[in-house]
């Protein structure tokens, strides 16, 4: 009898002892899984921007077009809203190098070869919400990267992408395109087409 009560102790401090484990265990991916990591964590806006029928449209419309390379992100700004937790808005400041000028219709002194320019990307970080926040889809592009620009001024030595992801091209074709939607089914068309007159 008493081999009988010893045995079913043990197998229920056995059990006690692998519910626990395993409880642990599960326990701890649970955890895990409510806490998704920052770079799961990502919100699109959708952005009234102009659009573009054509590459041949877009090159006429804007009146800057440079060719270079993302050299730095130099600042994240955040514009905090006054009657919500999300953001109202903001940018990342990148500086990038100009190694060909293909049109500057405005005269802009600063749009010249080996000149760094300021540029307004329309992806950004909120640490407070530990969010990146982008409109339409757009992400920043990687420093050390080569793109050719379609630009707008939009401040005094700060320019940003016509038509926010319309123009941004990257020469490297491999780059993955936007993600496949009816709104983005334009602006890839348009890029595969300017990297088709660059000869990519």
């Amino acid at each position: 009898m008493k081999k009988g009560i010893i045995a079913v102790s043990s197998l229920g401090g056995l059990g006690i002892a692998l519910f626990l484990i395993f409880g642990n265990l599960f326990a701890e991916e649970k955890e895990v899984s409510e806490n998704p990591s920052v770079e799961n964590k990502k919100v699109s806006w959708d952005g009234k921007t102009d659009g573009y029928a054509s590459a041949k449209e877009m090159k006429e419309q804007v009146g800057i077009i440079v060719k270079g390379k993302k050299v730095s992100e130099d600042e994240n700004i955040v514009l905090d809203s006054e009657i919500s937790e999300e953001p109202a808005g903001g940018y990342t400041k990148s500086s990038f190098k100009i190694s060909k000028v293909l049109k500057n219709s405005e005269d802009d002194e600063a749009i010249s070869v080996g000149n760094a320019i300021d540029i307004s990307e329309s992806e950004f970080y909120d640490k407070n919400s530990t969010t990146t926040y982008t409109i339409n889809d757009y992400e920043n592009m990687k420093p050390g990267e080569e793109y050719v620009l379609y630009l707008k001024p939009i401040d005094e030595g700060m320019y940003t992408t016509a038509g926010v992801t319309f123009g941004k091209v990257p020469v490297n074709t491999d780059e993955t395109e936007l993600v496949e939607s009816d709104v983005n089914e334009p602006v890839n068309e348009v890029i595969n087409e300017v990297q088709q007159e660059l000869g990519k």
